[in-house]
């Protein structure tokens, strides 16, 4: 499929733009809001089989970063762009490149170690660049429940202990966390204990509710809401941040105000 445009306004606003090279995706996760902001095609199979390659994106990309003013671009806000495909495609690669080399900043999103083979241009350009990890649990059964067909959980340690290593400014991304199912205090511990040991930031945030992942989760024995719903995660987000506090872990709710004036990279924030 071609691309009419690459770097597009973002309704996130934290965000100035956002780029994805990819439309589809094949994680499969029974979460993902991006199944119903992904147009139904002709042979498509069922979510997280398919994924459409825009293979003109580098080209618009480039006429679009000479017309745009800078500004903070999220890359994977819709479709992770580091596809298993991207091993033969390079678009990522190659839309990190011509970002960071026209002076925008670019925060990444990703479950796939497949970053780390970018980790030398995200170095060179680390004033303007982070790299978020979603991680919703250490356990690889669970995360397979609602996540079959990612990296598991192993793969996304990689990418935060390597981005520490390699002094990248990193972040995970504790979510969608889902009451009853990734909520549970080991879990909640094994990711602050993560986080300290790295000295990485996390952002948390609850499972918010859209129509199919909803019914993708229930299919699949996983309660997405209950009673009190609103109470319990007053609780749990209250306890959370209590304990990363006792571990000096840097932790914000993604809907909090800080996190989005802190997301400015001229300040220090790893």
């Amino acid at each position: 499929m071609d691309a009419k445009t690459a770097l597009s306004p973002s309704s996130m606003k934290e965000l100035k733009y956002a780029v994805n090279p990819y439309s589809g995706c094949t994680h499969g996760c029974l979460y993902c809001y991006a199944m119903d902001m992904t147009p139904v095609r002709p042979g498509d199979t069922e979510w997280g089989k398919t994924v459409y390659v825009k293979k003109n994106f580098i080209e618009v990309l480039n006429r679009d970063v000479k017309r745009s003013r800078r500004g903070l671009v999220g890359m994977s806000t819709v479709t992770d762009a580091y596809q298993p495909v991207d091993t033969k495609y390079r678009l990522a690669r190659d839309t990190l490149g011509v970002l960071l080399s026209h002076g925008f900043r670019v925060s990444i999103q990703t479950k796939s170690s497949l970053v780390l083979r970018d980790f030398d241009i995200i170095s060179e350009h680390r004033n303007i660049a982070d790299v978020g990890t979603t991680i919703t649990t250490f356990d690889r059964e669970l995360s397979r429940k609602i996540e079959p067909l990612t990296p598991g959980p192993a793969a996304r340690m990689k990418i935060v202990e390597t981005a520490n290593k390699e002094k990248i400014r990193r972040w995970i991304f504790y979510g969608p966390i889902i009451r009853g199912f990734n909520d549970k205090e080991e879990n909640n511990s094994s990711i602050i204990e993560f986080a300290a040991s790295t000295g990485t930031r996390i952002i948390m945030d609850r499972y918010n509710s859209y129509a199919t992942p909803d019914i993708m989760l229930e299919r699949n024995g996983i309660r997405v809401r209950g009673v009190e719903y609103d109470n319990w995660w007053r609780k749990f987000s209250k306890k959370f941040m209590e304990e990363c506090g006792r571990k000096n872990v840097m932790c914000n709710l993604e809907t909090e105000e800080w996190f989005y004036q802190n997301l400015d990279m001229t300040r220090t924030l790893f």
